[in-house]
């Protein structure tokens, strides 16, 4: 949604037609439902069969925490069962309006379970200074650590050092590293210098 004083209705896409200069329909995105600032909340996208038969592909569904989107659910059309079916789920969630979590959903048999998990630490500028990645394991039903990005910054609020590390073995391994200098006054780093950490 570009201005929240319109509703854009619909958007038509067209293809070219191979060997001429012309043009057909290809898809159209209708946005069917919208919350009270106009941002969409439903997005039914159909595709031209011929140039006056659609046919729907996919649904869109949100919803919104603040100025953010807190949750977001994919469906594609199954035309044999004439009913939508999910493809992937992505829900977040905020503190201060700062992202703390970030679960996805995926759904390779009709249905959605859990894939991966994103946990988000900041400090009190807001900066971001850790980021936990996690998979699910669907054969003991837990989640477990893969791996995690660390970051450091100067007293002006510049990053200084970011370390990205694999969890193995019950313990969190360095896997490499960059770091930046800056001078006094810079808006770019003077030096940047990228690690890799050997055991």
């Amino acid at each position: 949604q570009i201005d929240a004083q319109f509703t854009r209705d619909s958007i038509e896409i067209e293809r070219g037609i191979p060997g001429t200069t012309d043009f057909e329909p290809y898809f159209k995105v209708i946005n069917e439902e919208f919350d009270d600032q106009n941002r969409p909340l439903t997005i039914v996208v159909y595709e031209y069969l011929t140039p006056t038969q659609l046919v729907p592909l996919q649904r869109q569904t949100f919803q919104y925490e603040g100025d953010n989107t807190s949750d977001f659910l994919m469906e594609d059309w199954n035309s044999t069962t004439e009913a939508w079916v999910p493809v992937k789920q992505e829900i977040s969630t905020y503190e201060n309006d700062l992202l703390v979590s970030f679960l996805r959903k995926k759904a390779p048999s009709g249905t959605l379970v859990d894939e991966r998990r994103w946990f988000y630490n900041y400090d009190e500028t807001g900066n971001e200074t850790e980021k936990t990645l996690q998979s699910w394991n669907e054969n003991t039903a837990t989640w477990e650590n893969l791996s995690r990005k660390r970051t450091t910054y100067t007293d002006e609020g510049n990053i200084s050092i970011q370390l990205v590390q694999r969890f193995q073995d019950g313990s969190w391994n360095n896997t490499r590293r960059r770091g930046w200098t800056w001078e006094p006054g810079d808006l770019q780093p003077s030096i940047t210098i990228a690690q890799r950490w050997s055991d």
